[in-house]
């Protein structure tokens, strides 16, 4: 089951340019156990992944996926233990 979190910015300055007109949150985040199940998951059920995967500086891996009305989810995968 997907795990929903949030997470403040540690920084002032946004790491993605944000519009002015949209200031706030930008999109939603889903934390799965594997991104790469997840986006087949998706792009079975017709989904676009515009862009990713991407992995991030602390390890986690995400794509991000946009609904038919063009909206952005982010599918992320946190970093494994080694």
């Amino acid at each position: 089951m997907p795990e929903l979190s949030y997470e403040r910015a540690t920084s002032i300055r946004p790491q993605v340019p944000m519009d002015a007109r949209y200031p706030g949150f930008t999109h939603v985040a889903l934390r799965v156990d594997s991104v790469e199940r997840a986006a087949i998951d998706a792009r079975a059920l017709g989904l676009m992944i515009p862009e990713g995967p991407v992995m991030f500086g602390d390890g986690s891996t995400s794509v991000f996926i946009r609904d038919p009305d063009r909206n952005v989810s982010e599918i992320s995968e946190p970093a494994h233990a080694t």
